[in-house]
């Protein structure tokens, strides 16, 4: 599966899966996602999203950050080139 995304944000994040089926990481733990399905990811949390080449199916989420905003803005730290979670794929 190739890398979708990984990193850690600095906001809460939720997705819902809209369409097609991914694997998702949360920390060390590993899910398999299909339609209907939500993920929670605390902030500061690395996470990673992977999707088959052979996914059928667009693959479509429905993102939202907690909080929106604020005076820091959004960041996401790409750690995909870091012990352990290079290791992943």
């Amino acid at each position: 599966m190739p890398r979708f995304s990984m990193g850690i944000s600095t906001r809460t994040t939720r997705f819902a899966q809209v369409s097609g089926t991914i694997e998702q990481w949360i920390d060390n733990e590993v899910r398999r996602l299909t339609v209907g399905d939500v993920a929670f990811i605390p902030k500061n949390t690395v996470h990673a999203t992977f999707v088959d080449p052979d996914e059928p199916e667009q693959v479509r989420l429905f993102v939202t950050l907690s909080p929106s905003h604020g005076p820091d803005g959004y960041e996401a730290v790409d750690v995909s080139d870091q012990d352990p979670w290079n290791a992943l794929r």
